[in-house]
């Protein structure tokens, strides 16, 4: 595995994959809990898609890299009290091998 080609594809095209995958469904105010690669990928992300780094759920010390799962794990933990109600939309993103990219858009009802 090309670990820089991986944190590109990551950091470039995952999520920009992943928000045209949800369309108008994620909207401007969401909270994203993606799967866990590692902080460094995470940051990147961050930074190369100007988000807004109070949005992400990033805990890569907890969970560590345990593929998509760990977007399930962020969603337990941000539901068990850190998600700001101020949110609309929760954006569970995942990505992987062979460039596979997931996404689902959750919402307050």
């Amino acid at each position: 595995m090309d670990g820089e080609a991986v944190y590109r594809f990551a950091v470039q095209r995952a999520f920009p994959a992943a928000t045209w995958m949800l369309g108008d469904g994620l909207g401007d105010n969401f909270y994203l809990a993606p799967h866990q690669p590692s902080r460094r990928t995470l940051e990147g992300i961050v930074h190369h898609n100007r988000l807004d780094p109070n949005s992400v759920y990033i805990d890569g010390i907890r969970h560590g890299n345990v593929t998509g799962a760990s977007a399930l794990m962020a969603l337990q933990s941000v539901h068990a009290g850190k998600l700001d109600q101020h949110y609309d939309r929760t954006m569970l993103f995942g990505f992987g091998i062979d460039n596979l990219v997931a996404a689902a858009a959750l919402r307050k009802i």
